[in-house]
């Protein structure tokens, strides 16, 4: 295992942004996690699982945490194969881009969906990286990830994973993803260098793909409610402070310009979702997942979170674990009613509404149908919730972090 005290973020994130963590462990084979507990017990701190840095907002100054780094590079490599399919194992260390040429090559598909997208391949399976209706963990064989201080093979079918996330063991971050191994298609070679040629083309003529930038900010309020247009008409296309900005190419794409800041950022994105909350009365959810001691705003005063209370500040009062109860109906009206959300839908008849939803356990159908801003809100919520911690602030508005 390699050692690094006082990494720079900055160094480390294709933002280059972020101040110093205490240190960054490197494991560069599966058998250094023995030595994990211990060291981190004595260099102090929160451990912070990092990949290639490539979807993270760091903030400035000195940072409480320990880096955690998985930079096993073996393969990629075919471990089993027969006339149809093939399994393809690498390592958490290797970079994306090398385990799809690796699979362009030999003609096998079910990844080519993902090419553009940088990092590793543990950073890719950890997000569930996902482009042009491809999804990382939809390949998945199985993995081998560092859960509760020790190695296990996980099946695909004990995963549990959707857009942009996935949980491991019913943990979201709580694991280290040191190798993967995918179930590809065997097919045609010219046409997967064909298709992933014309996606490669599609996102450089659409997409900011060679500045510094972490790729989009926001996620998609709804399907049919793309971040970057609301964005885009809420007049943040090409918006800049301190040294960041929202590219002129895609309204959701925050980058440094060269000289910019954490604390700029974390500014922009506010003032973008600040914005989008006034123009068209949706708040919108960061999709950055921040470093989780990010100051949040002074005004916050609840916060709810699906087990993940250790990243919910001291100082808030309020917190409501939900644990890990499924997002039924019944669940999500009464996180409403709990955080007197009422102020937000349609006024003082909303809390009588409700509750009789919650009485009568209403499908989200029905709900929905009764109200367009009920929909709204509620689908911000669930997708939050998946996210891990939520901030309500004294307007009732909703953010995750």
């Amino acid at each position: 295992m390699r050692e690094i005290l006082s990494p720079s973020l900055a160094e480390r994130t294709s933002l280059h942004l972020g101040g110093r963590a205490i240190a960054e462990l490197v494991l560069e084979r599966a058998e250094d996690y023995p030595l994990l507990a211990e060291r981190l017990q004595q260099l102090g701190g929160s451990p912070f699982i990092i990949g290639a840095g490539t979807n993270l907002l760091a903030r400035d100054g000195e940072l409480p945490v320990v880096l955690l780094r998985s930079a096993i590079k073996e393969g990629p490599e075919i471990v089993w194969e027969s006339e149809a399919r093939a399994h393809v194992r690498a390592g958490a260390g290797v970079p994306l881009p090398r385990l799809l040429g690796f699979c362009a090559r030999r003609g096998l598909g079910g990844l080519e969906g993902l090419v553009g997208i940088p990092g590793s391949v543990g950073g890719a399976v950890a997000m569930n990286a996902g482009s042009y209706g491809c999804e990382t963990c939809r390949n998945l064989l199985e993995i081998k990830a560092v859960v509760d201080g020790r190695p296990r093979v996980f099946p695909a079918a004990e995963l549990q994973y959707g857009y942009r996330t996935l949980l491991v063991d019913g943990k979201k971050n709580g694991f280290l993803v040191l190798e993967a191994t995918f179930d590809l298609t065997k097919t045609d070679r010219d046409g997967i260098s064909k298709l992933m040629h014309r996606n490669i083309c599609e996102k450089k003529s659409k997409q900011p793909v060679t500045a510094w930038s972490a790729g989009c900010v926001f996620k998609n309020p709804a399907q049919d409610k793309p971040a970057g247009i609301l964005l885009d008409r809420a007049g943040f296309r090409g918006r800049r402070l301190g040294g960041m900005a929202f590219s002129t190419m895609h309204a959701n794409f925050l980058i440094n310009e060269g000289n910019g800041s954490a604390s700029a950022a974390f500014e922009l994105i506010e003032s973008a979702r600040q914005g989008v909350l006034e123009q068209f009365g949706i708040t919108h959810v960061h999709w950055i997942p921040f470093y989780p001691g990010a100051e949040l705003p002074g005004d916050v005063h609840i916060a709810v979170t699906p087990d993940e209370m250790r990243y919910v500040p001291e100082e808030i009062e309020t917190k409501i674990d939900v644990g890990q109860r499924a997002c039924t109906s019944g669940m999500m009206i009464e996180i409403a009613l709990r955080l007197g959300l009422e102020s937000l839908l349609e006024g003082p008849a909303f809390q009588e509404y409700a509750r009789s939803v919650a009485t009568s356990n209403y499908s989200f159908d029905q709900m929905f149908a009764r109200s367009v801003r009920l929909e709204s809100l509620f689908h911000i919520l669930l997708e939050s919730l998946e996210d891990g911690v939520i901030g309500i602030n004294e307007k009732g508005e909703i953010f995750a972090c």
